[in-house]
């Protein structure tokens, strides 16, 4: 639910072409991927995996011009 939240402010703070960096556990990806899409549609989204072969880094880049 955090996550969600923060998602949903973001598209009103981040600028243009900006990053959202999060840091997540691995059971986070995928349901974070969808909301990513639904908040920032046509933005590139990925995951870094750490040192361990964890999914650890969520990143959406190339953020849409922001709604406001």
């Amino acid at each position: 639910d955090l996550l969600k939240r923060l998602m949903g402010q973001a598209v009103d703070k981040l600028s243009q072409n900006g990053q959202l960096l999060l840091e997540i556990d691995q059971d986070q990806a995928e349901p974070l991927g969808r909301l990513a899409q639904k908040f920032f549609p046509g933005a590139d989204v990925r995951v870094e995996q750490d040192l361990a072969g964890y999914d650890r880094i969520f990143i959406v880049e190339d953020l849409p011009r922001s709604r406001n």
